[in-house]
């Protein structure tokens, strides 16, 4: 079975038990902390991840966290499911589809806006104000700087890409010259 494969299908399993326990946001903000105390903390990732401790150690080490962060019982029998079953590494993978799986539910998607410059609050705003409107979904919009557009917008939504950057027309322009030449 594939890593991508199996880390979706847990995703599904987990995510399918919080939606029956209304839990699904619990559920994933949970994971998340697991997820983000792995990767700030190397002697945890030690133990967790390493197969050299047995199973015991990782299953009591998962009990205190799930005790100490008050986790749900659900996240806690999927962590040692996950610790019986050796599959702890796919936690990063797991999170990110279920993040999807719980976007979509929410009515959420991400979106990405590349821009050559800097863009101003109220432009970002009036982006999420259109993106909402054409997908009927709430947006949360993500900014990054590519000077080598040289101007316009690209856009990124899920697997859709909108180009409206300058780079690219002038692309298109040359090849549409070099055709008719």
């Amino acid at each position: 079975m594939k890593t991508g494969a199996a880390a979706q299908r847990y995703a599904k399993a987990v995510f399918s038990l919080g939606v029956d326990t209304g839990e699904f946001e619990r559920i994933g903000q949970e994971i998340e902390a697991v997820v983000s105390a792995l990767d700030a903390n190397e002697s945890l990732r030690g133990i967790l991840l390493n197969p050299q401790h047995d199973a015991e150690a990782k299953r009591a080490v998962v009990e205190a966290i799930a005790v100490k962060k008050g986790f749900s019982s659900t996240t806690k029998n999927f962590l040692l499911l996950l610790v019986d079953r050796g599959r702890l590494s796919l936690l990063p993978d797991i999170l990110r589809s279920y993040q999807g799986l719980s976007d979509e539910k929410a009515g959420r998607m991400k979106a990405t806006v590349v821009t050559a410059s800097q863009l101003t609050e109220p432009l970002i705003k009036e982006i999420v104000s259109s993106l909402e409107k054409k997908t009927g979904k709430k947006v949360s919009l993500s900014s990054e700087v590519d000077p080598a557009l040289l101007g316009g917008v690209v856009i990124k939504i899920g697997d859709i890409i909108y180009d409206g950057s300058i780079r690219t027309q002038l692309h298109k322009l040359k090849d549409n010259i070099m055709k008719a030449a």
